[in-house]
């Protein structure tokens, strides 16, 4: 199992008010309607392209960061990033999550048929939550969930668009994807349909949508080696490309 976890801390006021300014959160004591959101996902890695994956908010001197850290297999490294949100932001963030649902106390666990564990915690200081179970996510997803599941991946679309789409991968259904298998000369980083994966050849058993996709390999320093090919990807099927770069 790959774990991927989020964590986030939101401080909201009470229910139909506004959300408080960071300077009001961080300067007032802690009022009895607070309420604390956090978020952790669990899955296989034959479904990621990532090891692990992290997704943090958390204040830090008045300022809201968000945080990701991608963990590929092997030896090929990771992506990490800080950004430092706005007070505006953080108030937008604030009100969208709670739209979502986040007004009681609740545990949602959910299980999908290809291997991932999902779970939601919205937690009061005040009581433990309570907890509720569904099948899979994908094929009966739970509106909450599924509410704070697109607000995360919009606020990676947003704070770092330079990885917009190849995290959308990890939520493919298992019956619409195919698999890549890649092999340069020399080893060169793969970017797919115009995104960068982060990832050096040789690449094995990469999960990907099943479909027509555009392969691009460069390593940087060396301009003479930049070069795209396109592949098709099969339901079910790996598809494998060889090639000499030089």
């Amino acid at each position: 199992m790959s774990r991927l976890s989020l964590a986030l801390a939101l401080f909201l006021g009470c229910c139909g008010c506004a959300p408080p300014t960071l300077s009001e959160v961080k300067g007032a004591p802690k009022p009895p309607e607070t309420r604390r959101l956090s978020l952790s996902i669990e899955g296989a890695g034959a479904l990621s392209p990532f090891r692990s994956v992290e997704y943090h908010l958390k204040w830090r001197d008045e300022h809201l960061l968000f945080v990701h850290r991608r963990q590929y297999f092997g030896d090929y490294g990771f992506q990490a990033g800080t950004a430092v949100l706005s007070d505006a932001r953080a108030q937008e963030l604030a009100g969208r999550f709670a739209d979502c649902g986040a007004d009681s106390a609740l545990t949602l666990t959910a299980t999908s048929t290809g291997g991932w564990l999902y779970e939601v915690e919205w937690a009061w200081d005040e009581a433990p939550p309570t907890h509720a179970t569904v099948e899979d996510p994908q094929t009966q997803p739970d509106p909450a969930w599924r509410c704070v599941e697109h607000l995360m991946i919009s606020l990676v679309e947003d704070e770092f668009p330079e990885l917009s789409g190849f995290e959308d991968w990890v939520y493919v259904a298992v019956e619409e994807r195919g698999f890549l298998n890649l092999t340069t000369m020399p080893s060169a980083q793969v970017s797919i349909d115009g995104v960068s994966t982060g990832w050096w050849t040789p690449v094995e058993q990469l999960p990907i949508p099943a479909g027509v996709h555009v392969l691009r390999f460069v390593v940087p320093g060396e301009p003479l080696i930049d070069k795209e090919y396109e592949v098709v990807v099969d339901v079910g099927s790996t598809t494998v490309l060889r090639t000499q770069l030089r």
